[in-house]
């Protein structure tokens, strides 16, 4: 993780906002990053009735203070921890806001609270954590659960053994290494089949045996590249990526989640489905999305 030197922490000041503030604030610290705070308040609509415009425009300039009071308390509570840290207030929707400022930032994380972890917050899309993790350009860590990221105990890592897992690899065995975590490795080997096709129960079992088999001995060789005090576990599962991940989450009471994505098309903002979306979405561990 040599590389996040600039954390960008997106804030509502809710309880969920304040874990985040509580990790990033760890984790600048364990990690030697600055720390910018972001908060952002909409413009008065277009919309805005004449007769209701002043009373809107005056709670809106209301919230933008108490936001601007928010930040400086959260840029002066990280400063007293020795920290470089900014404030600032955008006008924008909170998720446009956020992913607009970590363009202009250059930011290589952005840190941000969920509001939960209900059946209906795991099939209702379109949360600002969501949003969040599709549009931004860097890392995003979407805070979540019981364990404190910065003490994750056991980290769990989604590796689909492909590029596309390259730089999630790194962050995973570097935080592990900073973070003193247990890495699990998690790899479900894809066969091109879909799962609901019937010609997966026609394959003989000698060639998940090879896949296993195959798949450990490129989990073993990637190992060598990590720091020799982590301590890491292989977990090959017969079964869809994403919700393998989510499951050895809860086996082990993992701490923290890390995935990678890619950058994705406009299309593909809107037809959800990715293993990141779908591990955001149900892990009941904060979750690392690696881009």
């Amino acid at each position: 993780m040599a590389s996040l030197k600039k954390i960008l922490v997106a804030t509502d000041f809710s309880s969920g906002a304040e874990q985040a503030a509580e990790v990033a604030i760890a984790w600048a610290e364990r990690l030697g990053a600055e720390l910018h705070w972001v908060h952002g308040v909409e413009h008065l609509p277009a919309s805005t009735p004449p007769s209701a415009a002043p009373l809107i425009a005056s709670y809106v300039e209301r919230a933008r203070q108490q936001g601007r009071d928010s930040l400086a308390a959260a840029v002066e509570r990280a400063r007293a921890r020795g920290l470089s840290s900014e404030m600032h207030m955008v006008d924008a929707p909170a998720a446009g806001g956020v992913v607009g400022l970590a363009k202009e930032l250059a930011a290589d994380c952005v840190i941000v609270g969920s509001r939960g972890h209900s059946a209906l917050q795991q099939l209702v899309l379109g949360s600002v954590a969501e949003r969040i993790v599709r549009d931004a350009p860097c890392r995003v860590l979407v805070v979540r659960g019981k364990h404190h990221p910065a003490e994750p105990g056991t980290i769990v890592f989604g590796d689909d053994l492909s590029e596309l897992s390259l730089a999630a690899r790194g962050d995973a065995f570097d935080l592990a290494h900073v973070l003193g975590a247990r890495l699990d490795v998690v790899h479900a080997p894809d066969l091109g089949i879909p799962y609901f096709s019937s010609m997966a129960l026609a394959l003989p079992s000698r060639l998940f045996d090879e896949l296993r088999t195959e798949s450990a001995e490129q989990i073993d060789a990637f190992a060598a590249d990590a720091p020799g005090d982590v301590e890491i576990s292989k977990v090959i599962a017969h079964d869809k990526p994403a919700h393998a991940i989510c499951e050895r989450v809860k086996q082990v009471d993992a701490g923290l989640a890390i995935v990678g994505t890619r950058s994705l098309t406009d299309l593909e903002r809107v037809l959800l489905g990715s293993v990141a979306d779908r591990v955001v979405r149900h892990a009941t561990c904060s979750v690392l999305v690696v881009r």
